[in-house]
């Protein structure tokens, strides 16, 4: 699984592929007090986070540490 995001609110939607890289993301989950950050759960155990509503990412946590 990739993630996908779109800057669009129109019915028009392009959609781009929005990384991590190489990650084979199994989980989703919105920060439900910040409305701009995005986690993402890894099948190797890494968890990533977007802090740029999906335009970028850093390592939140690594397989194992969690």
């Amino acid at each position: 699984a990739i993630v996908l995001r779109s800057d669009a609110a129109e019915a028009s939607v392009a959609w781009v592929n929005s990384g991590p890289g190489g990650a084979i993301v199994q989980a989703i989950v919105a920060d439900p007090t910040d409305d701009g950050v995005v986690y993402v759960g890894t099948r190797d155990g890494g968890v990533f986070k977007s802090p740029g509503v999906a335009t970028t990412w850093q390592v939140a946590a690594l397989a194992g540490a969690v």
